[in-house]
This record gives structure tokens, sequence and C-alpha cells, in this order.
């Protein structure tokens, strides 16, 4: 039967899907969670673009009324 090596521990075949599905799968999770750091640091920087946009508009209204 076919042999792989998993670090220091040789593997046999069946033992080696394991290892390679479940190594596999741990990539998706990891690259799941740096998808929806990114998604909500993207929407805090566009709340703060909006927060200045919205606070801008504010002051214009307050100068024109004075």
């Amino acid at each position: 039967m076919p042999k792989a090596n998993s670090g220091k521990r040789l593997l046999n075949l069946p033992e080696a899907a394991y290892f390679s599905a479940w190594s596999y799968n741990r990539g998706v999770e990891h690259g799941r969670r740096e998808m929806r750091l990114e998604y909500l640091e993207a929407l805090s920087s566009l709340s703060e673009e909006i927060k200045t946009e919205i606070e801008g508009k504010i002051n214009e209204k307050r100068n024109n009324d004075e």
C-alpha cells in the first residue's frame, strides 16, 4: 500500500487522504475568517467616510442658517 509523509509521521493512504482533506478544510475556514475581517475593516472605513460626509453636510446647513 502506498505511503505518504506528514511531518515526522509516515501515513498510509487512507490516513493521508483524511489528513489532506482536513488540511484543505482548515485552509478554507482560515480564508473565510480572513475575508470576514477584510469586510469588517472595509465597512468600518466606509462608515468613517459616511460619518465625515454627514458631519460636513450638517456644518454646511448650520453655516447657511446663520
